[in-house]
């Protein structure tokens, strides 16, 4: 009787353990799209790490902007001037944007706002989540073009954003 209880006490906690392993990454996307939705910036803030963000983001578009430079590569004087200056006004633009106050602009401005009519609260967001190990996972929004990425770390029982991924012509104007 107690070998019965014992196994199925072990077959309920690695249910549970599956159960969370493949729902929480789901449940805390929905909870960060109703916080949007509701306007709700301070439940948003608390799944977000900004410093990491903003590194990643810093990182990325200065990355981006020496690439593109590169391959330009000009004789003007200006351009020259310009790649000076253009990891000071990244940073400085991603530290002001990337913050709960920039966050709370964002979503009180757009609020998820409804396309063609529809109602913002039931529109359905497509995107697919790729694990990465037990402790990562990564969401990119379903549909045509290129598209950023999130990454999500484990954070106790709940999951945590910590970087943005841009995609590579993400400063060419043709990232959708």
């Amino acid at each position: 009787m107690n070998r019965k209880i014992g196994i199925i006490i072990a077959a309920l906690m690695l249910l549970l353990t599956v159960g969370w392993y493949v729902g929480s990454p789901w449940w805390t996307l929905r909870q960060m799209r109703s916080a949007a939705v509701e306007g709700n910036v301070d439940a948003l803030a608390s799944s977000i790490d900004f410093d990491r963000v903003r590194a990643s983001l810093k990182d990325q578009m200065n990355a981006m902007i020496t690439r593109k430079l590169a391959e330009e590569q000009s004789d003007n004087p200006f351009m020259a001037f310009g790649a000076m200056l253009a990891p000071a006004i990244v940073n400085n633009m991603v530290d002001a944007l990337v913050t709960k106050e920039g966050m709370r602009q964002m979503v009180l401005a757009g609020r998820l706002r409804p396309r063609d009519g529809a109602d913002a609260g039931t529109r359905p967001v497509d995107y697919v989540i790729d694990r990465d190990g037990l402790d990562r996972f990564i969401v990119t929004p379903e549909g045509t073009g290129s598209q950023a990425s999130f990454l999500f770390e484990r954070d106790g029982f709940g999951w945590t954003l910590v970087e943005v991924r841009l995609p590579d012509d993400a400063l060419s104007g043709t990232a959708h």
